[in-house]
């Protein structure tokens, strides 16, 4: 999985850095959602597994139920093994749920930062940085002003 941003810290940029991180936290959730399908994948084909093989267990102790003659320590062992494989196959379904929930919260969170993305573009590429610090010497003398015409520092 990929690391954690500490999302609080704020740092004053230019527009192509904001717009680069903003399409680099794009990329890193699409790279998450990536892992997370396969996971999930991976974690739905063992639930089904288990459940699989919660069901013959099932029937198994039905069978065995039905039959008289059957021991009462044999039927003890047929339901402890049906006991678990039906907590295991829970088990699995409650992963199954916590990682499709995962997908969608950060499919919501890519289509918010991907909206943010596409609405500050244009903004962020034509904004100019501001000056740090003021010209005052541009500000007082134009290009019509020459050295000529001003008066000798001596009359």
């Amino acid at each position: 999985m990929t690391e954690t941003r500490d999302a609080g810290a704020v740092r004053a940029a230019d527009p192509a850095t904001i717009l680069a991180g903003l399409a680099s936290e794009i990329a890193a959730i699409d790279a998450e959602l990536a892992e997370l399908v396969l996971l999930g994948t991976q974690v739905a084909d063992e639930a089904d597994r288990h459940e699989q093989q919660r069901r013959r267990l099932e029937d198994w102790v039905v069978s065995i139920e039905a039959d008289p003659a059957t021991a009462t320590e044999h039927l003890r062992e047929a339901r402890a093994q049906l006991f678990l494989a039906t907590r295991r196959a829970a088990l699995f379904e409650a992963q199954q749920q916590v990682v499709e929930g995962k997908q969608r919260t950060l499919r919501q969170h890519r289509v918010r930062l991907a909206s943010l993305h596409e609405a500050l573009g244009p903004f962020l590429a034509g904004a100019r940085p501001a000056p740090t610090t003021v010209d005052r010497k541009s500000t007082r003398l134009n290009s019509s002003h020459t050295d000529i015409s001003r008066m000798p520092s001596s009359a």
